[in-house]
């Protein structure tokens, strides 16, 4: 049985990639840590298609990393800005970690995509690539993060990056 794109997918394809390839010369990209917290994810019922679940940093006694990834609003551009981010928790005595695929649920690791006039989806779990990472100091650490995203419609996202996560105070 072969898979059919039907209008609705086919949108929803060109919805996300539009999205996704936003002007690269207007992004603001931070590599950050959060002390004494953890991932809270609740779960809503946002359209008829189901759940969605959405996260938050919230207090707590983890180590919560994030990449965001925020591009710019032009005025010029209808759905232009849009902020990216991957976000994950460790415990917090570890010196280093590596992390792959099934495992990347342990860590709470979520891929999140708002786009400047879509609507919020919620995070997206990731369940497929690796994250590893060492601790320089207290204040910072080196991670590597080469995962892929799910999303409907088989279509799939690789985020690849090599960077210093400072700690957010």
């Amino acid at each position: 049985m072969k898979n059919k794109i039907t209008p609705l997918s086919f949108l929803a394809i060109i919805f996300f990639l539009s999205c996704s390839s936003v002007f690269e010369e207007n992004e603001i990209t931070s590599f950050s840590f959060f002390k004494n917290s953890k991932i809270q994810e609740e779960v809503e019922v946002i359209d008829q298609k189901g759940k969605y679940i959405i996260t938050k940093i919230t207090d707590g006694n983890n180590l919560v990393f994030e990449f965001k990834k925020v591009y710019e609003t032009d005025i010029n551009i209808l759905d232009s800005g849009s902020i990216e981010s991957v976000i994950f928790e460790i415990e917090p005595q570890i010196n280093n970690f590596s992390i792959n695929d099934s495992s990347l649920k342990t860590i709470n690791a979520f891929y999140k995509l708002k786009c400047g006039t879509c609507d919020d989806k919620g995070s997206i779990p990731i369940i497929l690539g690796n994250i590893t990472g060492i601790k320089n100091n207290s204040d910072s650490w080196y991670v590597d993060i080469d995962v892929n995203v799910e999303f409907e419609f088989d279509s799939l996202k690789n985020i690849k990056l090599s960077e210093v996560f400072y700690i957010k105070k």
